[in-house]
């Protein structure tokens, strides 16, 4: 297959928020490797339209309405996806809203809150509830989608970047609670694509009259953002024999070609949230 995306020995992919955006094409990426696979969504209807995409490359896939911000409905999701397919390979904490748009103070405290339930706890409550069958099985990956914000101050986007950053200490804390298992956890930036959630970051920039995010969001609405190629080559590599020395590690889908080149060697504190020193 062109762009490295041989089959895979893997059986079982779970993509939270695989119904659009990123999500869909990492849920497209995968079935394209030979990955059954369960995608959630809030809205059913949309679930049930990438259905039937993603099972046209020959796969099985399991579209369920799932909020992640409800471990109740995340313990059904993990019953359904054991009843269905016996074992789970690979988890994509993907599921993530934008949240409010503006200054602290000025946020609507509701929708700070509702923010953090569904991108930071939905990670921990789907995390908690598949790594127990990936030490069964003694093998398995997680990938955490990072964010804009998440490595670097993003002003006006206080509830979402707090959310990914809290998901890079997440993803370092759980590689080092696995170590030796064969389960590996990763943090991948992306990229900025143009999807529902930029169109939101627009609409939201028009209305606080904020230039500055305006006139990049622009760019990307132009250019598309990160390109299809980029995200199957960052699929691959993560699933990959050598990207397990990198669990714990926030990976930026424009360093891997890099990160791939046989003279490559990471530095201890690369990828990772560490203290400044003085």
């Amino acid at each position: 297959m062109s762009n490295g995306l041989k089959k895979t020995n893997l059986k079982t992919a779970i993509v939270t928020g695989g119904s659009k955006g990123i999500g869909f094409r990492i849920a497209n990426i995968l079935a394209k490797k030979g990955f059954n696979i369960v995608i959630c969504s809030r809205n059913l209807l949309e679930v049930k339209k990438a259905k039937r995409e993603i099972e046209s490359y020959g796969v099985k896939c399991l579209a369920l309405k799932v909020n992640v911000a409800s471990y109740k409905q995340c313990k059904s999701l993990v019953k359904k996806t054991i009843e269905s397919f016996k074992r789970i390979d690979l988890l994509v904490n993907n599921a993530a809203i934008q949240g409010p748009v503006g200054r602290l103070w000025q946020n609507n405290v509701k929708e700070w809150e509702k923010t953090i339930q569904i991108n930071l706890l939905g990670v921990f409550y789907i995390s908690h509830l598949v790594i127990p069958y990936m030490l069964k099985q003694k093998s398995g990956r997680i990938i955490n989608l990072s964010g804009g914000g998440a490595a670097y101050a993003r002003p006006l986007f206080s509830a979402y970047s707090c959310s990914k950053t809290a998901i890079l200490r997440l993803t370092e804390t759980l590689a080092e609670e696995l170590k030796g298992k064969n389960v590996q956890v990763f943090a991948l930036a992306p990229g900025a694509t143009w999807t529902e959630m930029t169109k939101e970051a627009m609409q939201k920039s028009i209305k606080i009259k904020n230039k500055k995010n305006l006139d990049e969001l622009k760019m990307i609405q132009a250019s598309g953002g990160t390109s299809n190629i980029k995200h199957e080559k960052a699929a691959s590599y993560l699933l990959s024999e050598d990207s397990k020395k990198l669990s714990g590690k926030l990976l930026h889908v424009d360093e891997i070609d890099k990160i791939q080149k046989t003279s490559f060697k990471m530095k201890q504190d690369s990828g990772k949230l560490r203290r400044v020193d003085y």
